[in-house]
């Protein structure tokens, strides 16, 4: 990516066109999760003149695979470790399942790892129902901006139209 692309001046992933608002992804594996615990905590610290409005929270999304990776896993247990010392962390965790990782089938193991071992709470729709989605979501992001804990959106059945690559077998996610 070019220096002189209007948009993203170079960066890969860049969201955003406010240099105030705007962030930058990662598209190395769960690699966005321990940023995005970062930023909820630098939210509540922020000088007042780069202050966000109150409500202001972090989103960050994977896929099921990604609950697996050790990135993730540094993540959602620093958010828990500060909430657990009494500490803003408003952090949205997102986890799409679709049951299927790029290397393996997950089963029911995302909704099983979400029950038994998050400490956060967790919010679950339908990934195929608008309404189920439109309501766990605003019910999410809701309590994270009203209690300026972590918790964790989980999309079961939601629906992969392509491959993680180019390199991946496109017929397995259809």
């Amino acid at each position: 990516i070019s220096v002189n692309d209007p948009v993203t001046g170079g960066v890969h992933c860049s969201l955003g066109d406010d240099p105030q608002f705007d962030f930058l992804v990662t598209s190395t594996l769960a690699s966005q999760g321990p940023q995005a615990v970062g930023r909820a905590v630098a939210i509540e610290h922020l000088p007042a003149a780069q202050r966000w409005p109150s409500d202001a929270i972090s989103y960050v999304s994977c896929g099921d695979g990604s609950v697996n990776n050790s990135e993730w896993l540094s993540a959602v247990n620093a958010a828990e470790l500060v909430a657990h010392r009494r500490r803003a962390c408003p952090v949205l965790f997102c986890v799409s399942d679709n049951g299927l990782s790029i290397s393996f089938k997950t089963g029911t193991w995302t909704a099983s790892w979400a029950e038994q071992r998050l400490g956060m709470r967790v919010f679950a729709a339908d990934g195929t129902s608008l309404p189920q989605l439109l309501r766990a979501s605003q019910e999410a992001a809701d309590y994270v901006r009203g209690s300026r804990q972590p918790a964790t959106l989980l999309l079961s059945n939601l629906p992969r139209r392509f491959g993680h690559a180019a390199t991946d077998r496109q017929s397995a996610y259809l």
